[in-house]
């Protein structure tokens, strides 16, 4: 899972706003494309697709661990197309 929401948010609340995140590549409508180098710190197994059109809320107790953080560009590329959505 991707998280959307900024820390303001999740600071007050007790669940994030996330969207989905898979490794089947296949090109589905609001969606991007990420692989190891769009990740500022962490580890990506594999290519994979965020899928802005499956957001979703998570409690944040539900959150084990994370994975890692994507850079600037790629947060910037998820959350264009999830603008392009709504």
């Amino acid at each position: 899972m991707l998280v959307l929401s900024n820390r303001e948010f999740n600071a007050r609340s007790d669940a994030f706003i996330v969207c989905g995140i898979t490794a089947d590549l296949s090109n589905e409508a609001y969606s991007i494309l990420i692989d190891k180098s769009d990740l500022a710190r962490g580890r990506l197994p594999a290519p994979s697709r965020i899928k802005v059109s499956r957001v979703a809320t998570l409690l944040q107790s539900l959150a084990v661990h994370t994975v890692g953080h994507l850079k600037p560009e790629a947060l910037a590329r998820a959350r264009k197309e999830l603008f392009a959505l709504l």
